[in-house]
């Protein structure tokens, strides 16, 4: 219901979205919730999870990245605050108080209309320092399972760090905070890691993604018109 809800009013790239779902089935990331990848078409460089698995990226972020190694470990990423569901325990704390007031009271369907309207602004909220370290470390053991190089995980915070110093600050960065010793911890836990191997069916999926016009149009795809 909050995807539905939330959704609603941004423009979905339906052709990105299938290849994002199509490049996520590539990798193992928790079976305890629903895989469920979105990509929204806007300049805006953000992504952010919703509680139960949905994962919404907008396509500014994509068109920052220039491997697929970064993408994957966006996603990881992401997913680790599914997993630890970290979207819901931020989604509660910032609601706590008129909640408890409300329940107090009796009245139940006040307490509803607050949790949608917190639920409106998901993609706003700010993780505490010890979930994003949550996410990271337990984001790049994801990739290590999926014999992915961590480094991309790296590489595209590193490209949002310095992009913030322009003059359009990352949305990213603002709900993701990023010190400096958050950095220092995720590069300690990548050089520990071997070096992973290429992956060539994700390179494949990655080059559509990044190049629409090489997607195939409804007229011309063997899967038929339904698909998109």
């Amino acid at each position: 219901e909050l995807k539905a809800s939330y959704l609603s009013t941004e423009r979905i790239d339906a052709d990105k979205t299938r290849l994002l779902n199509e490049f996520a089935q590539h990798l193992d990331l928790g079976s305890d919730f629903p895989a469920d990848y979105t990509v929204v078409d806007a300049d805006v460089v953000n992504a952010y999870a919703l509680p139960g698995g949905p994962i919404v990226v907008y396509s500014g972020i994509i068109r920052r990245m220039d491997h697929w190694e970064e993408l994957a470990g966006l996603l990881a990423h992401e997913r680790t605050h599914v997993l630890r569901h970290h979207s819901t325990r931020s989604l509660f704390r910032n609601a706590s108080v008129l909640l408890k007031r409300n329940l107090v009271l009796g009245d139940a369907s006040s307490a509803v209309n607050i949790f949608a309207q917190q639920g409106q602004q998901l993609h706003q909220l700010a993780y505490s320092r010890d979930l994003e370290l949550e996410a990271d470390r337990e984001g790049l053991q994801l990739l290590v399972k999926n014999h992915i190089n961590p480094q991309g995980m790296i590489s595209l915070l590193e490209k949002l760090k310095k992009e913030s110093g322009g003059s359009v600050f990352p949305e990213f960065l603002s709900t993701h905070p990023m010190p400096d010793n958050r950095m220092s911890a995720l590069r300690k836990l990548v050089d520990e890691l071997p070096e992973k191997l290429p992956n060539s069916a994700l390179d494949s999926i990655w080059m559509k993604l990044k190049n629409p016009s090489t997607i195939p149009s409804p007229s011309t795809s063997s899967g038929g018109g339904g698909e998109y």
